[in-house]
């Protein structure tokens, strides 16, 4: 095989193994980050609350799955 295109596949799969790495690991960042409010249940308003101020594009489902708990 001529040395040019051994170069080329060695660098696009460097690319591609590196892209991956990245969208791994920006996947585990942006679940770190992530606010449970699982554990906000108090009888009162704890799982509103916590959805409320963490989660209110997903409101309802957040307090669904808070009062599951």
């Amino acid at each position: 095989m001529d040395q040019t295109i051994i170069d080329y596949i060695v660098i696009i799969s460097t690319v591609l193994f590196a892209s991956f790495l990245f969208v791994t690991n920006i996947k585990s960042l942006t679940e770190n980050f992530v606010v449970d409010c699982s554990n906000a249940k108090d009888g009162v308003s704890g799982c509103r609350d916590c959805c409320n101020t963490n989660e209110p594009n997903t409101y309802q489902n957040c307090v669904d799955n808070c009062m599951k708990n």
